[in-house]
């Protein structure tokens, strides 16, 4: 319908809007909160599109994927205007880790439910033990335990998903497929360049300080287009066009 074609041609027009103002606040230092801010708003209104199409065309995989959606607002909301505090980054990794758990219950529909309940156990036992080991090396608190915890089951999980989201797509051949692997990807890319700024918070001066100030610009460079893309495969996540086809007015 041309609505819901102009619905998607105003959101994408909103996010580039917001994207290039906060590229350039953050280019200029003067306003990080300000900046902050629109980076927020950006990922407010991919959550209120998402949520659009999950409204209008009800159905499991839309529901899943703007409920990860949802997740990942939550946890922006804490690494972005929290962060100061170590002990709220906890919930900031919950919600990520809610959101990739969720990302691969949409990745393995076709696969039987006691098969995909067992996989997350199985990575969520295996980042305790992992943990459990660098803390007997290391002596970290309790804090910095959750947290490594909590970072093993989200990378693992996020690897999982992005290997998948890659296969599913190669197999497929489908544009949705794409869109949801390109987004995943470049959540990777996001990802690298966050764990290059929290080095430092577990391994003392581990990244030299102009490399961590790099990797702050960077990760939002990187994020806020992988969001766009995953809330635009939640619109198109029913479309049968094939990589390369033209394009349709639904």
């Amino acid at each position: 319908m041309q609505y819901d074609k102009l619905i998607t041609k105003y959101f994408i027009s909103i996010e580039a809007i917001i994207y290039v103002t906060f590229i350039l606040l953050d280019i200029l230092g003067t306003t990080p909160a300000l900046s902050d801010i629109f980076k927020y708003s950006g990922i407010i209104v991919v959550f209120a599109f998402a949520l659009y199409w999950c409204i209008k065309r009800r159905d499991r995989n839309r529901t899943v994927v703007t409920s990860a959606l949802l997740f990942t607002a939550v946890a922006d909301f804490f690494l972005l205007f929290c962060s100061d505090d170590i002990r709220l980054l906890i919930p900031g990794l919950l919600s990520f880790s809610v959101t990739q758990t969720l990302y691969y219950v949409h990745l393995t529909e076709s696969k039987r439910k006691n098969k995909r309940i067992l996989i997350p156990c199985l990575v969520f036992v295996l980042s305790a033990v992992s943990s459990c080991i660098i803390d007997l090396l290391l002596s970290y608190d309790t804090v910095a335990l959750i947290l490594i915890t909590l970072v093993f089951y989200y990378a693992i999980t996020f690897a999982l998903n992005t290997a998948g989201s890659v296969a599913r797509c190669k197999k497929s051949r489908l544009r949705t497929d794409f869109i949801f692997a390109l987004g995943l990807i470049l959540f990777v890319l996001c990802d690298i360049n966050v764990l290059l700024r929290h080095l430092n918070t577990f391994f003392f001066e581990a990244v030299p300080r102009t490399m961590v100030e790099a990797s702050i610009f960077l990760s939002w460079v990187f994020y806020l287009p992988a969001q766009v893309l995953i809330a635009l495969h939640c619109k198109t996540s029913d479309d049968p066009r094939p990589l390369g086809s033209g394009s349709k007015n639904a």
